[in-house]
């Protein structure tokens, strides 16, 4: 008992993921005082059924946090622009030529992402945040919201494929392209019904509810590193307060990111919400938790314990 004891000290003494102090005992916390992994389960710690890891080092988890928030901004930015110019296209193709360059507006959005993620990097005091795949999370907003912006700018739009698995193949008249009055555009999918301006404003308001959702799930994420620091959760627990946090497989809050989306979009509904947005929530569902959980090792990638540096 005495070796292992000393053993386990040692370990943490160097900053190592310490042994639990009794075979088949698990210890009690994740974090020492000293910013060393002492979680029952190894290292890297796991975080929840999402991907990426858990840190106990302090100023790295402040930064991967920092970055997230900045993430749900880039996201609600790049959907303002989508909205201007879906509101450029309806006005297009009723007669009143409006033009809106949303490639520039998108880049400005993700841009600004890029700069900011820097700085947090290199406040960072640990230098563990430089894991942080910055370049590829970039990519990643504009490629992923250009790609699925039919399944809310979807009145007239065609797909091909099996929900909620489905690709935008094009527009069916009267709708144009919402790349109508953005020169030079080709990237950007979905489509507007210029006779339907009830409809086509409670779309815009649906990617408005979007980006909320986004915005809130990445806090769960930052919610759930936090609490794994402060030794607040276990995780490993499958119902962890990440999951009831997004409203993922957990309808237990009323504010969780999936509730809230839902409400948002009820609140839409008297207001002409076209019924294609309901049809695709399924879709808008599985994209937000395919790229929010399946790409989060592209963010929490700081070593477990602060003694490892990335």
């Amino acid at each position: 008992m005495l070796r292992v004891a000393l053993v386990a000290a040692l370990a943490g003494a160097l900053g190592l993921c310490a042994v639990p102090a009794r075979a088949g005992t698990p210890v009690s916390n994740n974090c020492n005082k000293a910013g060393q992994c002492v979680y029952a389960g190894g290292c890297p710690m796991p975080f929840g059924d999402d991907g990426g890891t858990t840190t106990c080092n302090k100023s790295a988890e402040g930064c991967e946090a920092a970055i997230g928030k900045g993430v749900g901004k880039a996201v609600g930015a790049v959907i303002k622009c989508h909205i201007k110019q879906a509101q450029a296209a309806f006005k297009t193709a009723n007669g009143k030529p409006t033009s809106f360059d949303e490639e520039g507006c998108e880049t400005a959005a993700i841009n600004a992402f890029v700069t900011s993620a820097n700085a947090a990097i290199a406040k960072d005091t640990s230098g563990a945040c430089s894991c942080v795949g910055v370049s590829t999370i970039a990519g990643l907003i504009g490629g992923v919201l250009d790609s699925q912006n039919w399944l809310t700018a979807c009145e007239g739009a065609t797909a091909s494929g099996s929900p909620p698995n489905q690709t935008f193949t094009g527009c069916t008249a009267p709708a144009v392209p919402v790349t109508t009055g953005s020169p030079g555009d080709t990237d950007d999918t979905g489509c507007v019904d210029p006779t339907d301006k009830a409809g086509s404003t409670a779309a815009q308001g649906a990617g408005k509810c979007v980006a909320k959702m986004v915005a809130t799930w990445i806090k769960c994420h930052g919610t759930f590193a936090k609490n794994v620091l402060k030794n607040k959760v276990d995780p490993a627990d499958p119902n962890n307060t990440d999951e009831i946090c997004e409203g993922d497989g957990d309808s237990s809050n009323p504010k969780g990111a999936v509730e809230a989306f839902n409400a948002c979009l009820a609140k839409l509904a008297p207001k002409g919400l076209p019924s294609c947005v309901t049809a695709n929530v399924p879709a808008i569902l599985n994209a937000t938790k395919t790229n929010l959980d399946g790409a989060n090792g592209l963010l929490y990638c700081a070593s477990a314990s602060g003694a490892f540096v990335q």
